[in-house]
Parts: C-alpha cells; sequence; structure tokens
C-alpha cells in the first residue's frame, strides 16, 4: 500500500490530465492531501481483522472515538476559516491518527513488539514464495482443465 501510495504520488496529476482535461489537474492537489491518511489508514486498518478475529470487534469503535471527533472539529473550524484544501487535510489526519492509534492499541493487546510491525526481508521473500506457489497452483489447474 505505501508503493501504491508512492506511485500515485508521481502519477496522479498526470493521469488525472490524460483521463479527464487540464481543468481537472486542481484535483491533483486533493490526492495529495488525502493520500497520508489514507496510505496509513489503510496499512494499519488491516489490524481491525485482528481484533474481528479474536472476538475483541468492541475496541474498534472505542479506538475510532478520538480520530472522528478530532477530524470533525478541525475539518468544521478549517473549513469555517481557510479553504477546502485544508480540510482535507483534516480528514487525513483523522484517518492517520486512528491507524496510528490501532497500532498502539494492538500492541498493547497483543503484546507484540513494535520492531516486530516493520516488513523485514524475509516478510518479502515469503510473499515472493507466496505469489509463485499461487500461479504455479493456476497455471496447473488451467493446463490440466484443457
Amino acid at each position: 500500500m505505501v508503493a501504491a501510495g508512492l506511485v500515485l504520488v508521481i502519477v496522479a496529476e498526470p493521469l488525472i490530465v490524460l483521463l479527464y482535461e487540464p481543468a481537472f489537474q486542481p484535483t491533483a492537489s486533493v490526492v495529495m492531501y488525502l493520500l497520508p491518511g489514507l496510505v496509513i489508514g489503510g496499512v494499519c486498518g488491516i489490524l481491525a481483522n485482528y481484533f474481528h478475529g479474536v472476538g475483541r470487534a468492541n475496541i474498534i469503535p472505542r479506538v475510532q472515538v478520538l480520530p472522528v471527533a478530532l477530524q470533525l472539529l478541525l475539518a468544521s473550524i478549517f473549513l469555517q476559516w481557510w479553504c477546502l484544501m485544508v480540510g482535507i487535510a483534516a480528514i487525513s489526519i483523522g484517518l492517520s491518527l486512528y491507524g496510528l492509534m490501532l497500532v498502539i492499541v494492538f500492541v498493547r493487546v497483543s503484546k507484540v513488539s513494535y520492531p516486530k510491525l516493520i516488513p523485514c526481508l524475509s516478510d518479502l521473500s515469503y510473499l515472493i514464495a507466496f505469489a509463485r506457489v499461487r500461479m504455479y497452483q493456476v497455471f496447473k489447474s488451467k493446463v490440466s482443465t484443457r
């Protein structure tokens, strides 16, 4: 997701101009303001599945209270006094805070250390091996059905 976010930072503006027209070029800045929150919230949001899986889904609404309240407060203040882009930044701040709070609660509940949450080279090699096996299985099933 982080890699996709970085790619989107690079291609968002040209892609918007290509798919729509130059008049829509300012919407690329909306993407830039939202992107940090979307990436952080998306990456950390996967941890919500952990809480559902271990029967602790009641934690998620509790974690969401502060980020949502802060997002609403900031958005209402920012939109009254400044432009739309600053309001969009408030949304990104709320999403980022939600993701970071999920990580903090996950570490406290699961007793996993923070360094274990950072992907390493062995994780990448595992994903590559998994993808190879899945591609082989798909290829093998397609060949055997012919």
